[in-house]
């Protein structure tokens, strides 16, 4: 470690398990990572959302396989917002920057409270993994200016959130680089048996959505692309995660209107860590239908677990696609499109090479994304 970085001392604050979800395995590997480059603790939280407030089933990840840190300093509740303050007070005296993880409103008064114990006496730098939430409204939008705007240093994973910030934070400094694959051995050395019943039927084709089942993400429209499919070929689509609110009574209620019973499993609960290899690749294709998104971790798994890709063209997902090689790109909320494009690629013949070395190429998303970072001190 040469005199810069050993004259650093980063205070990174974010979640880690017990909590479940991308947004806690991404924190968890980031402080790892950076761990690796300079002194760092990380700050987290011994309680995060009340029940009321979180809309899944349980908060602790169920995975047997964990991604922790275990010397975490758990001292932040949410329900107690003056830990932030508290917190905010001693690092004044210990430590050179503050790294805070941004992806919700929700924290938005507890990052202020956190600033305001910090008085202006230590950089802070907001990694945002959402700039805005995906439910917005003209309230969010003005109280999330009105916290990033207390500082302006950013990480950021894409250029349209490096433009989002630019407009909340017109003299920001933001660092980008690519969300990198997790490269986690709770993920990918997986020995576990695939969380689904043997395919009735050789023949039928697997797709399968992964992930919080929310209406951004498009599954509705994935669902009413689903008929035309079945005129080509046996398919059956597998949709795999928790889901938001009312989502499944509504997607329940087109599948059982389209009757697409026999043709659709859903896995309504959090995937395992240890489930998550085995699901992927008992699946041919991996299909994101989303209708809005800057970036997201889901297809980052798909390709470190090498399985093709049909994504929407939204945000930053048809930057991951080599089409013809590792998977093809489709219209937003345009279910005919979306249908024509999963029937060419249960059509193509993807090369496990070309999968490979896709893969092969982000083996050092974490280095990259840790010197983004380091632009900022």
């Amino acid at each position: 470690m040469n005199g810069t970085q050993s004259s650093k001392h980063i205070t990174f604050i974010g979640p880690t398990y017990p909590y479940k979800g991308g947004i806690s395995q991404y924190a968890t590997l980031f402080f790892e990572n950076l761990k690796k480059h300079m002194p760092a603790e990380m700050h987290t939280y011994k309680s995060l959302y009340p029940a009321w407030l979180f809309t899944g089933k349980s908060e602790p990840d169920p995975s047997s396989q964990t991604m922790a840190v275990p010397d975490a300093i758990r001292d932040l509740e949410f329900l107690n917002p003056l830990s932030f303050y508290i917190l905010g007070r001693k690092l004044r005296r210990k430590t050179t920057h503050v790294v805070a993880a941004w992806w919700t409103i929700a924290w938005m008064p507890h990052l202020w409270l956190l600033l305001k114990g910090l008085n202006q006496q230590v950089p802070v730098i907001f990694w945002c993994l959402n700039t805005m939430d995906h439910e917005a409204s003209p309230l969010k939008y003005k109280l999330t200016r009105f916290l990033l705007s207390r500082t302006n240093l950013f990480l950021a994973d894409n250029d349209q959130d490096r433009q989002r910030l630019l407009e909340l934070v017109p003299d920001a400094r933001v660092a980008v680089a690519p969300l990198p694959i997790l490269t986690s051995p709770a993920i990918t050395e997986s020995q576990s048996a695939p969380p689904l019943s043997p395919r009735k039927d050789p023949n039928t084709k697997r797709i399968l959505f992964f992930g919080f089942v929310r209406p951004y993400k498009g599954v509705m429209d994935l669902v009413r692309a689903l008929p035309a499919i079945l005129k080509t070929c046996p398919v059956e689509l597998i949709i795999a995660g928790e889901f938001w609110l009312d989502s499944k009574t509504e997607i329940i209620s087109e599948i059982n209107r389209l009757q697409l019973t026999d043709h659709v499993t859903i896995l309504d609960r959090y995937i395992a860590n240890e489930e998550i290899k085995p699901l992927y690749r008992e699946c041919d294709l991996i299909v994101m239908p989303y209708r809005q998104a800057a970036g997201s971790g889901i297809v980052n798994l798909a390709i470190e677990l090498e399985r093709p890709l049909v994504v929407t063209n939204v945000g930053t997902l048809p930057d991951n696609i080599i089409p013809g090689k590792t998977g093809l790109i489709a219209e937003p909320e345009n279910p005919d499109n979306l249908a024509e494009t999963i029937i060419r690629a249960l059509n193509t013949d993807f090369s496990q090479q070309d999968l490979a070395e896709a893969h092969a190429k982000r083996t050092s998303d974490w280095p990259r994304f840790i010197s983004a970072l380091e632009t900022l001190f």
